[in-house]
């Protein structure tokens, strides 16, 4: 009896043990990337804003376990300084050109700011009497850069917004700029930008799954087992 007792339960046991977990992730991207060209004369106040649609986590034998919202943002153009003083020379000790890009909303805010920034301070001589950001009295740089930032949650409440069906709508932002500091005469900026955004949302998510060779396999100690009880009942 306590034999068959044994293979009983171990039959049992093994049945229960088939079922695993898996985990994944689905990346989902926003439907539309974007990018404008914009005078960027001081700091400027919102160039351009788009909401970007992205599908929301619609899968009822899946759980949700985390979310991030993944900004990648670029900038690219020029930036341009003058002393348009007649008699001084000046000395930049801040001179920076881009974009600032901001996406989401609430905990998934997400931003950055690709562009330009000047390594070390530049002297600039007395106004050349050409506005042109070039020559003696001025400076041309142009610039290509790029930057991330993301934001995760596993809360419930933060996860909410993105399960079910449709979509998530996900605003997106870009401002031009461009500025600085100069010691003595009288420094001049201006430039333009180009900047770009794409925004990608991430599940992570887990599921129960049922190997099916496995689950065969297993199902044959159990099947002993109540095979056991019944012959011993029988006789």
């Amino acid at each position: 009896m306590a034999r068959k007792m044994a293979v009983i339960s171990i039959g049992i046991l093994m049945l229960l043990g088939i079922f695993s977990t898996a985990n994944a992730s689905l990346v989902v991207y926003g439907s539309e990337s974007f990018s404008d060209k914009f005078p960027a004369v001081g700091l400027q106040g919102v160039d351009w804003a788009v909401n970007l649609s992205v599908s929301k986590f619609n899968h009822p034998t899946w759980t949700l376990d985390k979310v991030t919202v993944n900004l990648d943002a670029a900038a690219s153009g020029w930036a341009g300084v003058e002393n348009i003083a007649p008699a001084a020379p000046t000395t930049i000790t801040y001179f920076a050109g881009g974009a600032n890009v901001a996406a989401g909303s609430g905990w998934y805010t997400v931003s950055t700011s690709p562009g330009f920034l000047l390594g070390a301070p530049l002297v600039l001589p007395k106004f050349d009497l050409v506005e042109d950001y070039l020559g003696l009295s001025g400076r041309t740089y142009t610039y290509s850069d790029s930057d991330s930032s993301s934001q995760s949650s596993s809360l419930a409440g933060d996860m909410a917004p993105f399960i079910g069906f449709g979509v998530v709508l996900i605003p997106a932002s870009g401002t031009g700029y461009v500025g600085g500091f100069g010691v003595g005469g009288h420094p001049d900026f201006s430039g333009t930008a180009q900047a770009s955004a794409d925004v990608k949302v991430i599940y992570d998510y887990h599921y129960d799954q049922v190997p099916l060779p496995s689950a065969l396999l297993l199902l044959g100690p159990g099947l002993l087992g109540l095979i056991g009880i019944r012959r011993r009942f029988g006789k």
